[in-house]
């Protein structure tokens, strides 16, 4: 189980889709199945390992991305705390309820997801608005587009752990959304790429006929004046 979680955790860390400042990868499948089927010891390794094969890709093919060099290992702390407060929060779960049905542990189970997501995308959001001076309304950490790839890729690892347990062949079928789920988490990336011209970073004029046209649409509803700088 530990080596074909690595496996895919490797696999999955570079399959990258971009927005704006944050990049995405689906290695939340096999981290979250990790946290529910693996020791704490043997779920750090599984943070730690991707993380440094994609640092030595980088290097390799010089890559401008992750050249500073507390990039990664921050990345791999934020993983490694989330992960860890979600086994004590399951931990304390399975010791405290006296009667553990299927139903109250998919519930303690959807409790860990969304405190994996809000502990991970409070640590990068801080960092972004310490280190960076992005503020927390530009980087979007809790906007919609951003919260929901997580979840989703969150539940496919529960999904990985559940059937891992009742047969590991039914593993196979449950991972074939992955390939779903990355071209989903590629449309932010596509669309800005269709908004901006590539060497300026400005926008394009197809973009701003379509803010044209919803401002102008906007001031003839409600009546106001509308002023154009060039």
């Amino acid at each position: 189980l530990f080596t074909i979680l690595i496996l895919l955790a490797i696999a999955t860390q570079f399959f990258e889709a971009h927005f704006g400042r944050q990049t995405y990868t689906p290695h939340l499948v096999p981290f979250f199945a990790g946290i529910l089927l693996l020791p704490p010891g043997l779920f750090t390794v599984l943070v730690v390992l991707p993380h440094l094969a994609e640092w030595v890709h980088k290097r390799l093919t010089n890559s401008s991305y992750l050249k500073v060099w507390y990039l990664q290992p921050f990345n791999i702390a934020t993983h490694i705390i989330a992960g860890l407060c979600v086994q004590l929060l399951l931990e304390w779960f399975w010791s405290t309820v006296v009667l553990v049905g299927e139903q109250n542990a998919f519930f303690a189970t959807l409790a860990g997801i969304l405190l994996y997501v809000v502990i991970n995308h409070f640590l990068v959001g801080q960092a972004l608005a310490l280190a960076r001076g992005i503020p927390w309304r530009v980087s979007k950490m809790w906007s919609w587009e951003v919260e929901t790839p997580a979840v989703a890729m969150l539940s496919v690892g529960y999904v990985f752990a559940v059937l891992w347990d009742y047969s590991p062949w039914l593993t196979i079928p449950a991972l074939a959304p992955l390939g779903l789920m990355f071209q989903s988490m590629k449309v932010p990336q596509l669309q800005q790429e269709a908004r901006t011209d590539e060497k300026t970073g400005l926008v394009n004029a197809r973009y701003f006929k379509e803010r044209f046209e919803a401002e102008l649409l906007l001031a003839k509803r409600f009546n106001r004046p509308l002023a154009v700088v060039m």
